[in-house]
């Protein structure tokens, strides 16, 4: 098994190196890859100065979203440790109720799993509708400009990076990073600096707030 995986990354090793060698004897093969690269990155508006800072940032956001990730995995994997001990030492709910309460008991994943569909829809529409809605939002002191989500709390307008007046809630961070890329990332928006603490906005797309998303679907709270 082991002869097997060392042979296996020496073929690997022997392609890259022929691979390798055929790029370098043939220029203008590279020549035409980097070019098509940049003319991909430029269509979609980044100019070849910017590509660098563009692959840096996305790297930096991707790592920042892993260590998010990664500590909320292991506070919940402690909780769940520390609830199973707990729960040792006590009888479960099904050895103690009577017969109807059983079947309460089990019909309660369910419930709340239609509870959980119901508030996904609700949110979308919610926002949807907040979105239709005109907005009066200030242009003094306005950040306008592309926006880019940076984490679940942070975004770059611009230049300029702020952070939401947001508390992300305990084991979300993950998911409201993902639902921010998704609604607002790449899209023109406006961003309202806060007077007390410039480092921190309000961002419009449109007339959805990106702090307002996150309230609605219950993975923040106001500051």
């Amino acid at each position: 098994m082991f002869a097997k995986y060392v042979g296996g990354i020496i073929e690997l090793m022997k392609d890259a190196i022929r691979l390798t060698a055929f790029l370098l004897k043939r220029p203008h093969y590279v020549a035409v890859l980097l070019g098509g690269i940049i003319g991909i990155f430029y269509l979609n508006g980044i100019s070849p100065h910017e590509i660098s800072g563009f692959l840096s940032e996305k790297w930096l956001a991707f790592v920042e979203n892993r260590k998010q990730t990664f500590q909320e995995d292991y506070q919940q994997l402690s909780e769940h440790f520390s609830d199973k001990k707990t729960l040792a030492s006590k009888p479960s709910a099904t050895e103690v109720f009577e017969p109807e309460e059983k079947k309460a008991v089990l019909k309660m994943p369910y419930e709340q799993s239609i509870q959980q569909m119901q508030e996904e829809v609700f949110g979308w529409q919610q926002a949807f509708q907040n979105a239709g809605k005109k907005m009066e939002i200030p242009d003094e002191n306005a950040v306008q400009g592309v926006l880019t989500v940076v984490s679940a709390n942070k975004v770059r307008v611009g230049e300029k990076y702020f952070l939401l007046n947001v508390r992300i809630h305990s084991g979300k961070a993950g998911e409201a990073y993902q639902r921010l890329k998704r609604q607002f990332d790449g899209r023109n928006a406006k961003c309202i600096p806060d007077n007390g603490n410039p480092e921190k906005a309000e961002c419009f797309v449109g007339g959805l707030g990106v702090s307002e998303m996150l309230f609605d679907f219950g993975l923040a709270d106001s500051l």
